[in-house]
């Protein structure tokens, strides 16, 4: 069940990191600074957004872990990673969202995630370890694209403090393959013109919260997180070069090496409703950012999520929809997730 939440994370930041990004120190032959068309402020902000992806995916996999724990019966004395024999719990999600920036210096296009992980018993501890990876294809003003690969790996935890009560943490390590292509006009011609590079980047986040649980009644659940997230991305020093023959191919943008950092406050709500094998679900998420490097506006988030689970033995699957909202981003999206209980 708990993957189904998973995903919202991915559609959360997407939208919160489009806005926020330092400017990217830069100098070049034969490109004015003042020429280049992408804003270097959005490419900075593309690389936030799938880091803070990666980050909501895993505390939002966690609190719909947690449920699951609680529905089990195995949260009320933290002892099993699921409701099988041998207390452990393996589970995948496959996820999409169209992201939408409507700004003067719009993006839009797609970003895609398949994740997988194992959880299991460790005292009154449940322990677990995932591995994602994610793929984003954006079209950019200008006739600009970025194109980004990577992955991240992420050890977390939920502890039992009370019977209605949860910890929660996770830590996180990603790398990713990057591609930006940006258009200039040319100081030879005046004309527009395309330049293009690749560069890597590397990730680390760590997250933090405490879950709450109100059993209403044996059919109805409702529970509440409330949480930190800190994340840092750094970006290798690289460089765009044009194409098109002389004298374009001579062209260049040195864009030097930079980091993105954001701190971060989220609350969820969710409620769970059991209707023999299937359990449809609603959530809502609240995010606050308290610091963030670059742009400093847009503060404020939120995620709307929607979807059914059905169990059959020790296996669930789940399919659900989100939406998410930040200032002039949006997007929208869906996933697939399964549970095996051993």
């Amino acid at each position: 069940m708990y993957q189904s939440t998973m995903f919202k994370g991915v559609a959360t930041i997407t939208l919160l990191l489009l806005m926020a990004a330092p400017a990217l120190a830069s100098s070049g032959h034969d490109v004015a600074d003042g020429k280049m068309s992408q804003s270097k402020e959005t490419v900075l902000g593309i690389q936030r957004t799938t880091a803070g992806t990666a980050a909501h995916t895993v505390f939002k996999a966690i609190l719909a872990r947690n449920v699951s724990l609680y529905r089990s019966g195995a949260g009320a004395t933290g002892a099993s990673g699921g409701d099988g024999g041998m207390g452990f719990g393996a589970w995948g999600e496959v996820g999409w969202q169209h992201v939408d920036n409507s700004s003067s210096q719009w993006s839009r296009g797609d970003l895609a995630n398949v994740t997988g992980g194992f959880d299991a018993q460790l005292g009154d501890a449940v322990v677990g370890i995932a591995v994602g990876g994610e793929w984003m294809d954006l079209d950019m003003s200008d006739s600009g694209r970025y194109k980004s690969d990577g992955f991240t790996l992420t050890p977390n935890l939920s502890y039992v403090l009370m019977p209605d009560l949860m910890l929660d943490a996770a830590l996180g390590l990603g790398w990713q393959d990057n591609y930006q292509k940006s258009s200039y006009i040319s100081n030879s011609d005046n004309q527009r013109h395309s330049m293009d590079g690749n560069f890597s980047s590397w990730r680390l986040f760590t997250t933090a919260g405490l879950t709450k649980f109100w059993m209403i009644d044996e059919d109805l659940l409702i529970s509440a997180r409330g949480g930190a997230m800190y994340l840092y991305q750094e970006t290798e020093s690289h460089t765009l070069k044009g194409g098109g023959g002389l004298p374009f191919s001579n062209d260049f943008f040195d864009v030097s090496k930079d980091n993105i950092d954001l701190l971060q406050l989220s609350l969820s709500g969710r409620v769970d409703y059991q209707i023999g094998d299937f359990s449809p679900f609603a959530s809502a998420t609240y995010l606050q950012d308290v610091y963030k490097s670059g742009r400093q506006n847009d503060f404020v988030g939120g995620i709307l999520e929607g979807g059914c689970n059905y169990r059959i033995d020790d296996m669930s699957m789940g399919i659900s929809a989100v939406y998410s909202i930040r200032s002039q981003y949006q997007s929208i999206g869906g996933m697939l997730n399964f549970r095996w209980d051993f």
